[in-house]
Parts: C-alpha cells; sequence; structure tokens
C-alpha cells in the first residue's frame, strides 16, 4: 500500500474482518468447507466486475497486467462450473430450504457487484489494492451471510 497512514485502520479491518470469518466459520460448522468455496467464488467475481467496468488507476505502472490481459467477463465460466458443482452438494447434504441457497446466491450477485463498484466510484477507478479490499470485504459479508442464512448445526 502506497499510503502508510493507511498502516493502523488497515490493521484493525484485518483483525475485526478475520474475527468476522472465524465466527461465521465457527457458526457454520460442517457447512464451513463449502460455503469457503461460495465465498472466495464471489469474492473473484467481485474482482471480474471491478476489472470490466473501471479504469485502472496506475496507467503508468508495470503492474497493469489485469486490463492486459483481460478477456472480458466469459473468464469466469470456469469457476462458475466450478462453484454450482458445490452448491448443489449444499441443498443436498444440509438442512437449508431452496429458498435459502437462492437467498445466498442473490446476495451473492448483489454483493459482488456493489461492493467493487462503491469502490471504484469512490477511488475513480481500481488498482492492486482496492482489488483485494473487494475481495475480502465481499467474502467476508458472504461468510456472514451465508452463517446468518442457513440453519444453526
Amino acid at each position: 500500500m502506497k499510503d502508510s497512514r493507511a498502516g493502523a485502520i488497515g490493521v484493525i479491518v484485518l483483525i475485526v474482518s478475520l474475527l468476522l470469518q472465524i465466527s461465521s466459520l465457527i457458526k457454520l460448522h460442517h457447512l464451513a468447507p463449502v460455503s469457503i468455496i461460495i465465498a472466495s467464488f464471489w469474492g473473484r467475481c467481485a474482482q471480474f466486475w471491478a476489472i470490466e467496468k473501471f479504469p485502472y488507476l496506475n496507467e503508468e505502472s508495470k503492474s497493469n497486467s489485469h486490463k492486459y490481459y483481460w478477456k472480458g467477463i466469459e473468464e469466469i465460466m470456469p469457476s462458475l462450473i466450478i462453484v454450482l458443482v458445490f452448491i448443489t452438494p449444499l441443498i443436498l447434504l444440509s438442512t437449508s430450504s431452496t429458498l435459502s441457497t437462492i437467498s445466498i446466491t442473490i446476495f451473492g450477485v448483489i454483493t459482488c457487484i456493489v461492493v467493487p463498484q462503491l469502490i471504484g466510484k469512490q477511488l475513480k477507478g481500481h488498482n492492486g489494492d482496492s482489488y483485494g479490499a473487494s475481495l475480502v470485504i465481499t467474502e467476508t459479508a458472504m461468510l456472514m451471510a451465508i452463517a446468518f442464512i442457513l440453519p444453526s448445526v
């Protein structure tokens, strides 16, 4: 991170997000592995959205490989197939209803669009740090939503 003043706040946010993620995983118990995969998927989708919809902030830097190698939104298709393979066991093996699974999916779509959109509008683009922030915020929100929506085990 280029702004050294963000260090203390960054540490606090790291601790809070880790505590939120850990508490969500503890509540999810045996559904935690599947939930991690689902949350990770939506976190990566947030980065795809940011790359597709916003300019890269540091055009002059050599770390602009995101846009250079970007092939478009269809890059998400392999990940989508893999996550669908893991959503099906969530429906079949858990006590969750189809409504719960649909709610989690809708929350994932909304979160993976809104988080990078808000960050990108505030910064007027994205860079590596904001891609990472979008990922962590989306993953944490997804784990919390899954823990909240699914019944206690």
